[in-house]
């Protein structure tokens, strides 16, 4: 326990904010801090910032509202709604925050009581303004949390038109594709000839590897040098390189950027079966996860593919199913072949984002440490791709309070952090909610370029169905369900997990989240659920709705208002 978590379980006593806002004047070329509350206060000598006084601006200390709960879904991204904070400006002494820049830039509360020392505050916010709108007397910061920064376009990185890699004069400033994960039958971009060899693009910086190429539905070999029917790879520029005329459609099926690797000098021998590997503690690799085990000094021609079954220590066990070229090597890259936590980290840390919540992106790769994968052919909105991963394997993400990037997935309520009983519940209404689900199908495997039969001349037959087919499909249903409800819907998730054991796993999944009547209900309480984050479970103890005993719900909506001093919870369960 500490001073603020007191202050928290204790309604009844004083609250004090305190807010630092991070403007830029643009004139003067820095930022320009502002230090308010809604006391004054002034910090101690030990304290960063040291004898800073916060002045008494503050009308309304804080209010934000954020949810997981959007379009009818427990998925995807964590919608935030309007937050503000209106200041104090009857004496127009703040009447030149106006020529400030404000967009974007940061903006911290804390919470505290009386007597309270700056390290006895709690953060509660973390997040930037929006805007300022002016009143009369006062000055609303409009507040936003981090989502901001991943709402804009995911690459900027074009081809230059240059040759080679850069590729021919008419891709100049066409973006580069990027690829995270297993893809399949991707479509690369021609680059054009180079040194009479013709030249394809399947992504940007490095790559983990270039799994097959197919010309026609026609299987290409792998060849250091290559001739006719065969090609060879430059995993640090993402190439493709036919040794050979082709027909088209020229396909792949590759594993995407490398966002994470490790290093091993771990004597192995290529094989199949189980390989143990000395390599860094603490990394972000999980049982079950796949992994790309390849020669440092030949990353395309020496290589071994298996599932991590041990990772202790500085000990790193693989079972080995895959293997390409031969002999005992001790220079070793290890890649993920990657995961849903591992690719929305990745694209997070592409845009900005540098503070992680890494616990729950560890347990996140623990529960789904399944291969999945992700084509951007040119560019995109970085906030939707975010949404599209983290929706495609039953997921969400966003910012806490603090402003680290989290994410998680959907599960039944468990593990209450809190409870809370009719004393200290203000109102309690129960909302509609959808019919339970009877029937749950999950895409999987997606083909990136389905092809008609035409396209197809060199498949094999037992490839065409593959090439011509987009998805396919797991399904877990539960007829019972149907009879009870007849309005009930099937669910259908566009997923992006590469086997089917994961897809299955999934469907049964979401059938047995979704298959069930769930509840769903609006809490108002005073500030005592203030630290309460989306996907927390907590428990409700009512005299009415059958709650009496206690029942534990996730919550999936989280406004609070300070000027109230409340909390309102969307309550899913």
């Amino acid at each position: 326990m500490s001073r603020f978590t007191d202050l928290l379980a204790n309604p009844a006593a004083e609250k004090r904010f305190l807010v630092i806002l991070e403007p830029y004047d643009s004139a003067a070329g820095i930022v320009r801090p502002l230090y308010l509350s809604t006391h004054a206060f002034v910090t101690q000598p030990s304290d960063t910032p040291s004898n800073q006084y916060f002045e008494a601006r503050l009308n309304s200390p804080y209010s934000f509202s954020r949810s997981l709960f959007a379009s009818g879904k427990l998925s995807g991204r964590s919608i935030p709604a309007a937050g503000a904070i209106v200041l104090n400006n009857g004496d127009g002494g703040l009447d030149a925050l106006a020529t400030y820049a404000w967009g974007g830039r940061r903006v911290r509360v804390y919470l505290g009581g009386e007597g309270f020392a700056l390290a006895d505050y709690g953060l509660i916010f973390d997040g930037t303004a929006q805007g300022l709108s002016y009143g009369d007397s006062d000055i609303t910061v409009n507040l936003r949390d981090l989502a901001y920064v991943v709402d804009r376009e995911i690459q900027p990185v074009q081809f230059a038109g240059t040759g080679g890699a850069e590729g021919a004069s008419d891709l100049a400033g066409k973006r580069r594709p990027i690829g995270y994960g297993v893809l399949r039958n991707i479509e690369p971009i021609f680059l054009g000839i180079s040194d009479g060899r013709y030249q394809f693009s399947f992504g940007t910086g490095p790559s983990v590897a270039v799994l097959t190429v197919y010309d026609r539905g026609a299987l290409l070999q792998y060849a250091p040098n290559p001739g006719p029917g065969q090609y060879t790879v430059d995993l640090a520029t993402s190439t493709i390189t036919l040794g050979g005329s082709f027909n088209g459609p020229v396909t792949a099926e590759v594993i995407g950027r490398q966002y994470l690797l490790t290093t091993s000098s771990s004597s192995n021998t290529i094989g199949t079966g189980a390989k143990t590997f000395t390599a860094p503690a603490g990394l972000a690799l999980a049982v079950g996860m796949r992994v790309r085990i390849a020669r440092t000094a030949d990353p395309v021609g020496t290589i071994m593919d298996g599932n991590i079954t041990s990772y202790a220590g500085s000990s790193l066990t693989v079972d080995v199913s895959g293997t390409r070229g031969s002999g005992t090597y001790a220079d070793w890259t290890i890649s993920p072949w990657g995961t849903v936590a591992g690719v929305l980290r990745d694209i997070a840390a592409r845009m900005g984002i540098t503070v992680f919540d890494a616990a729950a992106l560890a347990a996140l790769n623990a529960v789904q440490p399944a291969s999945i994968g992700y084509w951007i052919a040119e560019g995109g909105n970085a906030g939707q791709i975010l949404d599209a991963v983290a929706d495609g394997c039953g997921c969400y993400w966003g910012f806490d309070r603090s402003g680290q990037f989290e994410a998680g997935r959907v599960e039944s309520p468990s593990g209450p952090i809190a409870a809370y009983d009719a004393t200290q519940v203000l109102s309690m209404d129960r909302l509609a909610t959808e019919e339970p689900s009877w029937q749950a199908l999950v895409r999987y495997r997606r083909n990136w370029r389905p092809s008609s039969t035409d396209q197809l001349a060199g498949a094999a037959q037992a490839n065409q169905t593959f090439f011509t087919t987009e998805w396919r499909t797991a399904t877990a249903q539960n007829a019972a369900v149907q009879s009870a409800y007849p309005l009930s819907k099937p669910i259908q998730v566009d997923s992006l997990f590469d086997d089917q054991s994961a897809a299955q796993a999934e469907a049964n999944r979401q059938l047995t989240l979704f298959g069930t009547r769930r509840d769903y209900f609006r809490a108002r309480l005073k500030v005592q659920p203030l630290a309460t984050e989306n996907a927390d479970t907590v428990t409700i103890m009512h005299p009415r709705y059958g709650l009496a005993a206690g029942r534990p719900f996730r919550a999936i909506d989280v406004t609070s208002d300070m000027v109230a001093y409340e909390v309102e919870l969307g309550l899913w369960g």
